[in-house]
């Protein structure tokens, strides 16, 4: 059986809010998200790759859109997580131009963070509207991105700042 997760991060993947900031801006996310499982404000220790999971389908080149190669992706994904994804940057092999991971559009969206707001079964649908997130913005002083994850179970190795229980409806 698989879980659904609605997770929003900041653009920059080393940004970390402020406790303030990571309190408020789970407040704000638990009260948009009513009927969702759980809501969580999540720290890791170093940045992480936040993919759609068993929704994700391919990689492309940012700037002449092929598909990339998903053995190239795979060798990229692997030396930049050998340095904790502190180096994002690529050659890419379509058109020899440098970018970097983040950069890359993936099809589901992903993303690089070490903070993030997760709802667990959010009961959404799909994404947040733009007021909602710019909402989200606001509190957290910086541009954020949505993913929309199905996973088969969730990892462990993660540190939970504050956790808040959702309304379930029952």
């Amino acid at each position: 059986m698989s879980t659904e997760f609605l997770c929003i991060i900041p653009v920059d993947p080393k940004y970390v809010p402020n406790t303030h900031g990571q309190e408020s801006a789970l407040a704000a996310f638990t009260k948009m998200l009513p009927m969702a499982e759980s809501v969580d404000a999540v720290v890791h220790k170093e940045i992480r790759f936040i993919d759609a999971g068993m929704r994700f389908e391919m990689v492309s080149c940012p700037l002449c859109g092929s598909e990339l190669d998903q053995i190239w992706w795979g060798d990229a994904m692997d030396a930049a997580q050998r340095n904790a994804f502190e180096n994002l940057a690529v050659r890419l092999p379509c058109c020899d131009a440098a970018s970097t991971l983040d950069n890359l559009t993936y099809r589901m969206p992903s993303g690089f963070a070490r903070f993030s707001l997760q709802a667990r079964e959010p009961k959404l649908g799909r994404y947040l509207t733009v007021d909602k997130l710019q909402t989200l913005e606001s509190i957290l002083g910086t541009p954020l991105k949505q993913i929309w994850s199905q996973h088969k179970k969730r990892g462990h190795d993660e540190i939970r700042t504050y956790r808040r229980a959702a309304a379930t409806g029952r």
